[in-house]
This record gives structure tokens, sequence and C-alpha cells, in this order.
């Protein structure tokens, strides 16, 4: 899609994929925020995975950097996600490329 980034590209087609390996429970919130200096979308969704009977809460970023595309998942139990929420998002904003 000419109409937006690679990295947006590219979160559409491993969202696509994601979905049909796991149910995901409601719709994904997609945010824009950085990385550093990198623009980062991040995706927030919970889902159920087969053979896994809990919840899996899931946070994802797609970044476009230096002309490589990196995708950045951290995930909990949903039941576990206020708990954990702060730390999995620091984990993803922290990402850099070597200078």
């Amino acid at each position: 899609d000419n109409s937006m980034t690679i990295a947006e590209n590219y979160r559409r087609v491993q969202m696509a994929l994601m979905k049909k390996k796991m149910k995901m429970k409601g719709k994904p919130v997609i945010r824009k925020t950085k990385a550093g200096s990198l623009p980062m979308e991040i995706v927030d969704f919970s889902a159920k995975v087969a053979g896994i009977e809990y919840e899996i809460a899931y946070k994802i970023g797609f970044i476009e950097a230096e002309g490589n595309l990196y995708m950045i998942m951290d995930w909990t139990l949903k039941s576990l996600l206020d708990r954990h929420n702060r730390e999995m998002e620091e984990m993803i904003t922290s990402f850099r490329t070597e200078d």
C-alpha cells in the first residue's frame, strides 16, 4: 500500500499472519510512538493460542531504521498485564540500532 510507510505495511502483513495462528480477543490497539529517535508503531492485543489454556497479552513494536525492518515482541499472561505493562512498554521502546 503506497499510502503507508514500509513499517506500517510490514505490521499489516505480520498481524495478518498472526491472526491465522491465534484467536485475537477484541480489536488490536495501534499506537504511534518512538524508540529513541526512531518512529515506531506498537500494537497491543490479547489472544488465545492453541495448546495454551490461558489468554496471552502481547505488545509488538514495528520499526524501520536504516533500510531494515524490526519487529519486537513481548508478552505476558493476560491476568498479569497490569503488573507488567509498564516494563513491557519500556522494553520495546528501549530499542536502539548501533551507530
